[in-house]
């Protein structure tokens, strides 16, 4: 039996404490220095620090939502490889984003850290982190819900309340479609980071505003 609708109203796939932020996860622990030479590299590099992020933030992970299964017991009605598909899709469209966006650090230096903290909020609030934030759940109207959902983590969000609670798998219309928007979102932004990157590099090498250090 599935959990109700007063109960899942409720139910956050997030915390105050625990939250995703996309250019962090990325960037804050290279330094800027770093990241300027390594951005100039190209993509690889992005990527090669992305999965490094990945496997740093998984145990946290892990033991937020074990901790979370044990203390509050939420009813879980999981298709796990529905599950495992969407974690998966919206883990590599948030990256990719992350990409395209960490080409601001190399064209305004730390002032774009400013716009990241500055976004870290409303994200939060509108991806869904605290609340469901579309659908028939959302406090908010038609048209918030329209612009949330041009941000990965609101469909992937969306899309775990669905098969982890309501037990939606794979031939669910509305999942197959946050799926495919998520694998789409995906590919866009991973070659707009390249694209941008590139961008950046040959402007900056116009300009000498970039300085490599030779090994």
């Amino acid at each position: 039996m599935g959990p109700s609708e007063e109960h899942l109203r409720g139910t956050p796939l997030g915390s105050g404490q625990y939250r995703i932020s996309v250019l962090h996860l990325i960037l804050s622990d290279n330094g800027l220095p770093r990241l300027r030479a390594k951005l100039i590299h190209g993509i690889r590099h992005l990527v090669g620090m992305s999965l490094g992020g990945i496997l740093g933030t998984a145990p946290s992970a892990a033991m937020v939502a074990l901790l979370g299964w044990a203390i509050f017991h939420p009813p879980i009605n999981a298709i796990w490889p529905a599950v495992i598909s969407v974690f998966a899709l919206t883990l590599a469209s948030l990256y990719a984003m992350g990409m395209a966006l960490s080409s601001l650090y190399l064209a305004y230096g730390r002032e774009a850290d400013s716009v990241n903290e500055a976004l870290h909020e409303p994200v939060s609030l509108l991806s869904g982190v605290y609340f469901p934030s579309t659908g028939g759940f959302s406090p908010f109207p038609l048209a918030v819900q329209a612009g949330a959902s041009l941000i990965p983590l609101t469909l992937g969000m969306d899309a775990l309340r669905r098969t982890l609670f309501f037990g939606q798998g794979f031939g669910e219309i509305y999942l197959d479609l946050e799926l495919l928007a998520l694998a789409i979102m995906g590919i866009a932004l991973l070659f707009a980071s390249s694209k941008a990157l590139k961008f950046l590099e040959n402007k900056g090498r116009r300009t000498g505003t970039i300085a490599v250090r030779q090994k």
